[in-house]
Formats: C-alpha cells, structure tokens, sequence
C-alpha cells in the first residue's frame, strides 16, 4: 500500500459520509414538500450534520503520515503525487520509507 492508496481510503471514506448526509437531507426536504410531518424537519437537520461531519472528516483526517501536516483541501485523489509541505512521494510503498 502506497502513501497515496492510504489518503484515497480516507478521502472515499468521507466522501461517502457527505454523501450519505447529503442523500437524507435532501430525501426530508422533498418528503417536507410532499408532507407536512415534523419528522421530516427532523432528519434534514440530521442529514445536514451527517453531511457537515463528512466534510470536517475530509478536512482535518487528510494528513501526510511522514510530517503529519494537514493535506484536506490539497489532495487531489490521483492528481496528487507528493506532500507540499515535506516532499514525501506519495506513490512509494509505506514498508519501504522504513
């Protein structure tokens, strides 16, 4: 596993909580036009917290594990080939740096 497979797991993973956040936010607003339940109220506002937490995981859990600097809005899935901050190639393997 590379420097930059690790930081793709990370970013997937919040990506998908945002997505999920987003998803139920959306599903109560349209259901909140449809009905006039506050249940509905109720699971925008915890989509939208769901959503939020996904986004403050992706920008503060995305850091380079050789200076630990922060990499959130920096990182680039596939795009990204090197930490900024330290120099640290991404693509070589997490054994070898030893």
């Amino acid at each position: 596993m590379t420097y930059a497979d690790a930081l793709q797991e990370k970013h997937r993973f919040g990506r998908r909580i945002a997505l999920v956040g987003m998803l139920l936010f959306f599903a109560s607003v349209a259901s909140e036009l449809a009905t006039d339940k506050p249940i509905n109220f109720l699971a925008g506002i915890v989509g939208f917290l769901i959503a939020g937490a996904g986004v403050l995981y992706l920008q503060t859990r995305l850091k380079c594990q050789v200076c630990n600097e922060n990499l959130g809005q920096l990182f680039e899935p596939g795009k990204t080939c090197y930490c900024p901050y330290c120099g640290q190639d991404l693509d070589e393997s997490i054994s070898d740096s030893g």
